[in-house]
């Protein structure tokens, strides 16, 4: 078996790959390995491919290492940064669910779902894209330096595992991270349970008006008395599930890995990319890299559970990788924009709103009330959606030519 059969049998091939992006794949691989201390012997050979798992991953093949960058995936973050920069409306980013879930079956073996699902995908773009149609020139500028820059982070991600692996850093250099990560203060619970029901009156009133103005009678003493045991008890299990999970994950290696990686390969961007872009944009394009690639994982894990098939995805670690690679950018505009420092907190908060806002929860949300209301838990269902649709449309038995052309609106 040589590479190319171990790509077959392991992906599921989705198109040529293109030759201007796999040289455009080649020259930043050799800028991004010059800040790495590899010797010859351990340069990963680079091999681009274009797979519906649109996964970039360091392999070991026969007593060599290879780099397998996926194009696709470099498309489908391309796709969702387009949704970030561009949309103004939530319902753009739903589209995206189907036709990654659509994909993942697909590769999973399971084309009924997977044709089922590309349906769902060409009825959810028709109904809302006006991404495609708000990008101006300035955006689509933005954009397209943005993806190299995530595109840059991923590879660069993968080569500090090989550097964690060979031991060729000190693996003593994030602890600083791990420790902002992994602290948990003490709370103070009557405070925690205060601001939560203040900021439940303020809700349902419209306006600040606090919590203890609503009690008014013995009834509606008696009612808040048992409501704040029941939340006072909530409160303390939480806090006591985030002590328990951050001593667990201060324990496991493969989760200082990723740190590590998150780190080196933020390090590396931002290095690799501060004299050809504005810091702000810089800073957004790496904290779109990890935005993107955890929504794709989640939507893929969902997927997964789906078709009752395993893979791993913990998302209180993914989220603790969040919060130290957002503190690892505060850190290196400190040090390295210091008249940034003021906004920096203002701009990667306001990006991870608009993120939040329009593309992950419209996404995550589409996967736990869409699928549940067109029945896609139910098999039988699912086979009567598959046998309408390849009646109705020529070659609609296959998923990407549905996917490709979006026949259905």
């Amino acid at each position: 078996m040589n590479i190319d059969d171990y790509i077959v049998a392991t992906r599921q091939i989705n198109n040529d790959v293109s030759e201007s992006l796999a040289q455009a794949y080649l020259d930043i691989y050799v800028e991004i390995l010059k800040g790495f201390s590899f010797n010859e012997f351990d340069f990963p050979e680079l091999l681009v491919v274009n797979t519906l798992n649109k996964q970039t991953q360091l392999v070991s093949f026969k007593n060599s290492k290879i780099l397998i960058c996926d194009q696709y995936l470099g498309q489908t973050i391309n796709e969702l940064s387009r949704i970030f920069y561009s949309a103004e409306s939530p319902e753009d980013a739903k589209s995206m669910v189907f036709r990654i879930m659509s994909e993942t079956a697909s590769y999973c073996g399971e084309n009924e779902v997977a044709v089922t699902l590309a349906c769902l995908y060409s009825t959810a773009h028709h109904r809302s894209h006006g991404y495609k149609s708000n990008e101006t020139i300035e955006l689509r500028a933005k954009r397209l330096l943005s993806v190299h820059v995530q595109e840059a982070f991923i590879i660069a991600h993968e080569l500090s595992h090989l550097s964690w692996a060979l031991s060729n850093i000190d693996k003593t250099a994030i602890d600083w991270l791990l420790d902002f990560v992994l602290q948990v203060s003490d709370i103070d619970v009557e405070k925690v349970l205060e601001q939560y029901l203040d900021d439940l009156s303020f809700q349902y009133h419209g306006n600040p008006v606090p919590h203890a103005h609503n009690i008014k009678t013995d009834e509606d003493r008696l009612r808040d008395v048992k409501m704040r045991e029941r939340l006072r008890n909530e409160i303390i299990e939480s806090h006591e599930r985030t002590v328990e999970l951050h001593c667990e994950l201060s324990k496991n290696d493969h989760f200082r890995e990723e740190i590590y990686a998150d780190w080196q390969a933020a390090q590396t961007c931002l290095e690799l990319f501060s004299d050809t872009m504005p810091a702000d944009d810089l800073i957004i394009a790496v904290h779109l890299a990890m935005e993107n690639i955890t929504t794709i994982s989640f939507i893929v894990s969902e997927t997964y559970s789906l078709l009752n098939l395993q893979i791993e995805y913990d998302s209180r670690a993914v989220g603790a990788r969040k919060r130290a690679l957002r503190r690892s950018l505060e850190q290196w505009v400190s040090e390295h924009v210091p008249s940034m420092q003021d906004g920096c907190l203002k701009f990667l908060a306001d990006s991870n709103a608009r993120y939040m806002n329009l593309v992950r929860d419209p996404m995550t949300v589409t996967i736990a009330s869409d699928l549940i209301s067109f029945g896609l838990l139910d098999e039988a269902i699912v086979k009567s959606m598959y046998g309408d649709i390849i009646e109705a449309i020529p070659n609609a038995s296959d998923p990407q030519f549905i996917i490709k052309n979006r026949p259905f609106k």
